[in-house]
């Protein structure tokens, strides 16, 4: 069961290399392309200058440099707001972040574990394929931690058990990469009552995901609010508070003056205020009517108020057309 929602997910890049051209064109049909895009190698030497000519976008875009520092001292912040605008926004597309290599063991250059030993960047997620001569091999490698996976080809039930390990490993990257964030979050809370680690909201926006066709989600704030993006770019707002985070607004909204068209929705649990943009923060509460929505509850470790958010028009387009996965696939001839 999934412990803690991500900080975000989106299709990543996965490298594939075996000396069969023509098997690595199976694949091809076989992976699940609206959770990674495949990149084919025949030949190891350039699959290995490849991998390790890229660099990762998510690191470059969890942390901010803190000004204003001593020269012998570099500080770096984490904000969860800037987080999903540098990914959606960077000149890098972000479905090129590279998080696994699936290498077959048997080719005539080099061995596959031979392969993935040249790669610099440890953090990647790898797969070996064998044959059955070459299972124990992969064994001991799983064993000894140079690989994270092992398939024998031909094996039963190959392409789900490969799309599956494949999407967890791809979750599992970007968990390690920035977990940074969602552990200060979650460290933040007295233990059990992070929204991020409740099993109730995982399910919750896992159900959203499903019904919307979601393939992309980034968090918005430390409440469990996201971003939600389908194949095509629509967009949608999950605004989701605890009792005590919508208890503080409206209390806010008492202190200011509001009028009781803001305060009574609130103070009766029907409404929750959503604020995307840092010009929806600065908004006095006397003009919060715009931004308050109707709210559901539901019942977890705590209890939340959330509601599912078509992004407004003022907000679109949150990515622009040539920025959608729909758009990268099509691209890259790969749709």
């Amino acid at each position: 069961m999934q412990s803690q929602m991500l900080s975000c997910f989106f299709p990543t890049t996965v490298v594939f290399i075996d000396d069969n051209s023509n098997y690595l064109k199976g694949l091809l049909s076989a992976v699940d392309m609206q959770h990674m895009v495949p990149k084919l190698f025949s030949n190891p030497i350039e699959a290995v200058e490849f991998i390790n000519q890229q660099q990762s976008l998510l690191q470059t875009a969890l942390f901010t440099p803190i000004e204003d520092q001593p020269a012998d001292h570099v500080g770096f912040d984490i904000n969860i707001r800037d987080f999903h605008h540098k990914l959606l926004g960077s000149d890098k597309l972000r479905f090129n972040e590279l998080t696994v290599v699936v290498c077959d063991y048997a080719m005539p250059q080099k061995n596959g574990l031979e392969v993935l030993q040249e790669i610099k960047n440890k953090e990647l997620k790898t797969i070996m394929l064998t044959g059955e001569a070459d299972e124990l091999l992969a064994v001991a490698a799983f064993n000894r931690g140079l690989i994270d996976h092992f398939l024998r080809k031909g094996s039963s039930n190959f392409t789900q058990t490969l799309n599956h390990t494949l999407l967890a490993l791809q979750q599992d990257y970007i968990a390690r990469s920035t977990g940074l964030m969602v552990s200060n979050i979650i460290l933040g809370k007295l233990p059990g009552t992070s929204a991020l680690a409740d099993p109730v909201v995982i399910k919750l926006i896992n159900d959203i995901r499903e019904k919307y066709h979601i393939i992309e989600y980034y968090l918005l704030d430390e409440q469990g609010s996201y971003l939600l993006l389908t194949q095509t770019g629509q967009a949608y707002f999950l605004a989701l508070l605890n009792t005590a985070a919508l208890d503080s607004f409206m209390q806010f909204a008492i202190d200011e003056g509001a009028p009781h068209t803001v305060i009574d929705p609130m103070a009766a649990r029907t409404s929750l205020p959503f604020f995307y943009s840092q010009e929806d923060f600065n908004t006095p509460p006397s003009e919060w009517a715009p931004n308050l929505y109707p709210a559901q509850v539901l019942n977890g470790l705590e209890t939340y108020y959330y509601t599912l958010i078509p992004a407004p028009d003022i907000y679109r387009p949150i990515v622009k057309p040539e920025q959608t996965y729909q758009h990268f696939l099509e691209y890259t001839h790969l749709a």
